[in-house]
């Protein structure tokens, strides 16, 4: 469902540090909204690299070679 912004703008606003947010980020979209939309130097992940494929299971995979650049 992606990062909550309105709780990341308000925590950006408060500090003047640089800031970095984890938790919600469902695909890169979510991702590149977060930092568009409040101005955050870094948006982290994980679930969303670890649950994957047909089943939604638990295994982590890697790029084939090749498909990286």
């Amino acid at each position: 469902s992606g990062y909550d912004l309105d709780l990341a703008r308000r925590v950006r606003a408060a500090v003047d540090t640089p800031v970095s947010f984890v938790g919600g980020a469902g695909n890169v979209e979510h991702m590149q909204a977060l930092i568009d939309a409040v101005g955050v130097v870094g948006a982290a992940a994980g679930s969303m690299f670890v649950f994957r494929g047909q089943f939604k299971a638990v295994l982590i995979s890697y790029a084939r070679p090749g498909r990286l650049s």
